[in-house]
């Protein structure tokens, strides 16, 4: 039996299906868990009480151990993320049915990226489950992480132009996301006959208002990311968290945080939809 065929047997299983719509739901509670760091970040800016948490994957995981019981929370949330990942390596493998052999490849890519990522989001909620709070997911210690990491970058051979590549990366992702809200392409991997007129127009409104946050958050990093490139300044390449409190300091920055906190809601709202309709 073939590695495809045996991963075809698997996913055709009725637990991996609702394992997958369970991981599909726990990224949209990552999301509205981000775009309420966000959201504190802009009011702090505005005096009303900022955080020390990072609006980063260990932020969100700090963030969800933080009350009582929390550790309980984000080992759950670890076995959501855990299941998203899985979901994502049966979609490498199975469901890239585009006639193009380039787009078939780009989408293996994808969600091969989005099985590593969230597979180690989950290994960090399980190991902040059994250990508890820790400077990792603050904001000083995560942006101090990236500032570094670009430091290094920057001082390879031709560093600049390798830190340049990524910053570009990141703002084509972001033309990605915006050309995906106008075209609406979300809806390709969802089963439209079981959506009412009311699901589909939820569906539709999340959808569009989360790509383009998720487009607003990836040109902000890529910026930041392609401004140290260029001047050649670590400090500017400080990942999701310092690009978000840098901009915050920007006249009327706090204003479009908000806005941006919103559409990132918005696309937890739509993984919820996708979760429920999504073809699995």
């Amino acid at each position: 039996m073939s590695i495809r065929t045996a991963t075809r047997d698997a996913a055709s299983k009725t637990w991996v299906k609702r394992a997958a719509r369970i991981g599909l739901a726990v990224r949209g509670v990552v999301f509205l868990v981000l775009a309420y760091l966000v959201a504190r970040i802009a009011s702090g800016v505005l005096g009303s009480g900022g955080t020390s948490k990072a609006a980063s994957g260990s932020g969100v995981a700090q963030a969800v151990a933080a009350p009582t019981g929390g550790r309980v929370m984000v080992f759950l949330l670890g076995v959501g993320l855990a299941f998203y990942a899985m979901f994502s390596i049966i979609e490498a493998a199975l469901h890239q049915n585009d006639s193009s052999d380039a787009k078939r490849w780009a989408g293996r890519a994808k969600s091969g990226w989005r099985a590593a990522v969230y597979g180690a989001f989950s290994a960090y909620a399980f190991y902040t489950a059994i250990n508890g709070q820790s400077s990792s997911g603050s904001s000083e210690h995560e942006n101090e992480k990236q500032a570094h990491w670009t430091a290094k970058v920057l001082n390879w051979p031709g560093g600049p132009f390798w830190l340049g590549v990524l910053g570009v990366a990141l703002i084509a992702a972001a033309v990605l996301f915006v050309s995906e809200a106008v075209r609406r392409s979300f809806f390709d991997d969802l089963d439209e006959a079981r959506m009412s007129r009311r699901a589909k127009m939820l569906t539709t409104t999340a959808g569009i208002a989360g790509h383009l946050g998720r487009a607003a958050i990836y040109g902000m990093v890529g910026g930041f990311i392609l401004s140290a490139a260029v001047e050649n300044d670590p400090s500017n390449g400080q990942g999701f968290d310092g690009s978000v409190r840098d901009f915050a300091d920007n006249a009327a920055g706090a204003a479009v945080l908000y806005v941006i906190a919103v559409a990132l809601a918005a696309f937890g709202v739509y993984m919820f939809c996708e979760a429920r309709y999504r073809k699995v």
